[in-house]
């Protein structure tokens, strides 16, 4: 079975983005797991504000 791990560090626009990748990757029949040792794929969802954001 695939599995991903994801964390999502930022704002609200990061975790509306984590929501949509993750409802992606339900739909296409993987499991979410909570230990990122036992992920096949793990995403870290992380942003940056600059001067101008």
């Amino acid at each position: 079975m695939n599995t991903y791990y994801c964390h999502s560090l930022g704002c609200k626009v990061n975790s509306y983005e984590t929501s949509l990748i993750t409802t992606e990757l339900d739909k296409e029949g993987y499991k979410k797991v909570d230990d990122a040792s036992k992920a096949n794929i793990i995403i870290l969802n992380t942003c940056s504000v600059t001067g101008t954001a």
